[in-house]
C-alpha cells in the first residue's frame, strides 16, 4: 500500500487500527441512538410544517375506504437537504 506524506505524518492515521471490537461496536450504538432521537424529533415536529406533504407533486388518491398517499417532491426536498448536510459535514470535517 503506498501511503501519501499527509497520511504518514498525520496523527489520526492508525485510529482504525488501534480501535478495538468493543470500541466500535460502541461508536455503532452510539450513532443509532442519535438516529433514534433524529427520528423522534422528526415525527414530533412534522406536523408543525403545514407546506410538507402537500407539495406540487405529492401523489394523493382518497376513495371511500382505500387512501393511497405517495410524497414524492416532499421526499425529494428531504433527500436533497440531507445530502446537503452529508457534504457540508464531510467537507469541514476530517479530511479522511
Amino acid at each position: 500500500m503506498v501511503e501519501t506524506a499527509w497520511a504518514i505524518n498525520h496523527p489520526h492515521h492508525d485510529v482504525a487500527d488501534r480501535m478495538d471490537s468493543s470500541s466500535i461496536f460502541g461508536w455503532l450504538v452510539l450513532i443509532a441512538g442519535l438516529m433514534v432521537v433524529a427520528g423522534g424529533l422528526v415525527w414530533i415536529l412534522a406536523p408543525s410544517i403545514p407546506w410538507l406533504g402537500k407539495l406540487p407533486g405529492d401523489i394523493a388518491f382518497k376513495k371511500k375506504d382505500f387512501d393511497f398517499y405517495l410524497p414524492l417532491t416532499s421526499s425529494a426536498l428531504i433527500s436533497i437537504f440531507l445530502a446537503l448536510l452529508y457534504f457540508i459535514i464531510r467537507f469541514f470535517g476530517s479530511p479522511s
